[in-house]
């Protein structure tokens, strides 16, 4: 069964992503505005921040994602390679 720690991370990540789209769009809509209006083009700079902004933190969160299943990844090979390992010894095989 999952633990807490794992549940977690998976919310946490959900959040970070449906507030990354949800930024996204209202980025795009106010640019859309800017545009419409023939305003400066510096306007645009904190929109581009704010996506950059947004683009990290979702980053970050998927990066922390990543390395979970990697690292469970590892430890359930290595435990799986360990086991087999052992019952090939106690059966006399060899690798």
């Amino acid at each position: 069964m999952a633990e807490e720690s794992t549940r977690k991370l998976l919310k946490v990540f959900g959040v970070a992503v449906t507030d990354f789209e949800d930024r996204c769009l209202q980025i795009a809509q106010q640019a859309r505005e800017a545009a419409d209006q023939g305003g400066d083009p510096t306007a645009f700079l904190p929109f581009l921040e704010g996506l950059v902004r947004s683009t990290s933190e979702a980053s970050k969160r998927l990066m922390e994602v990543a390395q979970f299943i990697v690292e469970q990844q590892n430890r359930t090979h290595a435990e799986v390679l360990g086991l087999l390992e052992e019952l090939r010894k106690r059966r006399g095989l060899s690798t």
